[in-house]
């Protein structure tokens, strides 16, 4: 697992925008994103490439993902949340479990995001477990899912 900076830690303890840090790593290609010189198609983590509309690997995901019982927590003003939706097909979005966590929001559910811990967004539940927040790939998703179909978003 790649390790972030010590410097990039602090950056991101201060508040520094996802949009900010986005800048910071993005590299010649301009819709990849990593930490380092890995190939951003090695990182299970972020990634701001779009799938082709309907692309039934990505639907084949979200159906995967439900069937698993995931969750991602998410606040309707949060730009992060608006990118890891937009990572998936608007058919795939509709099928997606999104629970808000904004009293604020549509249809919020903001007791069960503070039972359950959950301040940041997104955040992302599989098998049971809370991943740190932040934007996960489609592929990072996979991987972390045990999803075996075509991983070709």
């Amino acid at each position: 697992m790649l390790k972030p900076p010590v410097w990039l830690v602090l950056l991101m303890a201060m508040g520094a925008s996802y949009a900010f840090l986005q800048v910071l790593f993005v590299h010649d290609s301009g819709n990849k994103l990593s930490w380092n010189n890995t190939p951003s198609n090695q990182s299970p983590i972020v990634s701001t490439t779009q799938p082709a509309f309907g692309s039934l690997p990505d639907l084949a995901l979200v159906r995967h993902l439900r069937r698993m019982n995931a969750k991602m927590y998410a606040v309707y003003w949060c730009g992060v949340c608006q990118q890891q939706l937009q990572m998936f097909s608007p058919q795939a979005v509709k099928e997606l479990t999104v629970i808000e966590c904004d009293p604020r929001g549509k249809n919020p559910q903001h007791q069960r995001c503070e039972r359950m811990g959950i301040y940041a967004f997104p955040t992302w539940e599989i098998n049971g477990k809370l991943l740190p927040p932040g934007g996960i790939s489609l592929r990072g998703l996979a991987e972390l899912s045990g999803f075996d179909g075509s991983k070709n978003f």
